[in-house]
């Protein structure tokens, strides 16, 4: 993945990021990044359709 099509999927799961922020950082900075933010989206989601114990 390229270091723009990362900055854009960061911003579209981090709608606060900016790309003029973004870009001074290297491509594996970003992809560390990336990578936590889709650990946390997954869990967001798994946790939202997990029944819960009535």
């Amino acid at each position: 993945m390229s270091k723009r099509e990362m900055i854009q999927r960061i911003m579209s799961l981090n709608r606060s990021a900016r790309p003029e922020f973004l870009q001074q950082f290297s491509e594996n900075d970003l992809n560390d990044y990336l990578r936590q933010l889709e650990g946390l989206n997954n869990r967001v989601r798994h946790s939202r359709t997990r029944k819960r114990p009535n």
